[in-house]
């Protein structure tokens, strides 16, 4: 650990941040998922319109489109940053709230900056999340000020940071915090303590309220948006679990059963993780345990990683805890193991990403030199998954951007498993065979996938 460990340890976090996301430079101009379909395929007035049938504040979008251009270098350099400033900011906020040492705190933010989490950030189209998750934590540090001014102002802050719904459940965890800085301070409960709590409690709602009826998501992204019964109740009790978790785990503490730090580590960490969670519960997008761990499979989960998003904090919290003071060799030892499986994990994800873009250049290149007609209805047989990261399907709008940009044309594209013969169906004509050329290792070694790719004329109908 550096010397002076009340600061911020640049060095460490920065060789450990780069270690982790090294290969993320490698395909700074790569498209994934619906990259293709918003910010390549689209004209600039079609994501206008698609932004508000999503639901979200247009401004967000146009301030991002304005500053970056839809320049796929610009997102993924911007993405990087942003989560590097996020450790930044979640060690000043754990160094406010004078909870554990300054050590602790530490470990806190450097696994925080390596966690094999939320992967899907590699595509352009998480970045307006991650600018809300950056939004949210600095709302955090200004709310824990001693200026008033600067508490009033991350209101503002927060309000902006809300267009993510998923940080509205997030939002207790900065309640909980304003609350115990101000009995730290003044070592009691005031009235007015809980006048402003309250205050800041109803934020959300005033968003709520305030977008649904001015950016009012369109019929078919309405469900997206509401909760359901199912998921409140599944989140609730996710909520009472960490809780009652959490209360009997220091309560062992408290009769000395457990480490009194260690035990309120993994306590709150907990309750973070459910928090994290609440809104992709609600709304059905988790439905059990089994899911968080299959998003730590390099080869599964696919996009929704991106429910990852707001789990930084909490786990964490949780394996500094698990690990315990660094009081001995073994400990020492079990702290350097993992963050070593973390970084190693999280540089595997992101050499899959970078094979999948060597796979799509090598796409590209047969498909300009291909003679498809405009009226060219293609049938895609993928056989080359081993190259696709996180085990992922290329859906049909990312073959048709492809197309668009090998080509210029914009050809219809469907998954063979997808084709049917139907009079409201486009029946394919010409039958896009893909096959592996060469290996993965001989993929990152030569930098090219090699991906032999075919063209037969059909008639499946």
């Amino acid at each position: 650990m550096p010397k002076n460990s009340d600061q911020f340890p640049w060095k460490v976090a920065g060789l450990l941040y780069f270690a982790a996301w090294a290969p993320a430079v490698l395909f700074l101009q790569a498209y994934f998922w619906d990259d293709w379909m918003i910010y390549f395929s689209m004209s600039a007035s079609e994501r206008r319109t698609y932004w508000l049938g999503e639901g979200f504040p247009p401004y967000v979008h146009a301030v991002i489109e304005f500053l970056l251009r839809n320049n796929p270098i610009a997102f993924h350099l911007l993405s990087l940053a942003i989560y590097f400033a996020v450790g930044v900011l979640i060690f000043h906020i754990l160094k406010r709230l004078q909870i554990w040492s300054p050590s602790v705190n530490q470990r806190i933010t450097l696994f925080s900056l390596v966690l094999p989490i939320n992967s899907a950030r590699a595509a352009m189209i998480i970045l307006p999340y991650s600018i809300s998750v950056l939004l949210f934590f600095v709302a955090w540090l200004m709310l824990l000020s001693k200026r008033k001014i600067t508490v009033a102002a991350s209101f503002i802050v927060f309000f902006f940071s809300f267009y993510t719904t998923s940080v509205i459940p997030f939002f207790t965890l900065p309640i909980l915090g304003f609350v115990f800085l101000e009995w730290n301070r003044q070592k009691r409960f005031t009235k007015m303590v809980w006048i402003k709590a309250s205050m800041i409690l109803f934020a959300p709602a005033y968003y709520l309220i305030v977008s649904r009826l001015i950016w009012k998501p369109s019929t078919n992204r309405t469900d997206y948006f509401t909760p359901q019964l199912n998921g409140l109740i599944r989140a609730a009790l996710l909520v009472l679990a960490s809780f009652v978790i959490g209360l009997f785990i220091i309560r062992k503490a408290m009769k000395k059963h457990l480490p009194f730090e260690s035990a309120l580590l993994v306590s709150l960490g907990m309750i973070a993780i459910s928090f994290g969670s609440v809104a992709y519960f609600a709304a059905g997008r988790l439905v059990d345990l089994s899911e968080w761990l299959q998003f730590l499979v390099p080869r599964s989960s696919s996009w929704d990683s991106r429910s990852q998003l707001l789990h930084g904090l909490g786990i964490s919290l949780v394996l500094v805890g698990l690990v315990g003071e660094i009081n001995s060799y073994a400990k020492k030892l079990s702290y350097r193991a993992l963050m070593s499986f973390c970084i190693l994990l999280n540089f595997t994800f992101m050499t899959g990403y970078y094979v999948d873009y060597l796979k799509q250049e090598s796409i590209l290149h047969s498909f300009s030199a291909a003679n498809l007609e405009d009226n060219s209805v293609l049938m895609i047989r993928d056989n080359t998954d081993q190259f696709s990261a996180r085990g992922r399907n290329l859906r049909s709008y990312e073959w048709e951007g492809m197309i668009l940009k090998a080509t210029g044309k914009k050809v219809k594209a469907v998954d063979e498993a997808f084709v049917f013969c139907s009079s409201d169906s486009a029946v394919p004509n010409v039958l896009v065979e893909m096959n592996p050329g060469r290996g993965r290792l001989a993929t990152l070694v030569k930098r090219d996938a090699g991906i032999l790719v075919s063209y037969t004329q059909i008639n499946p109908c």
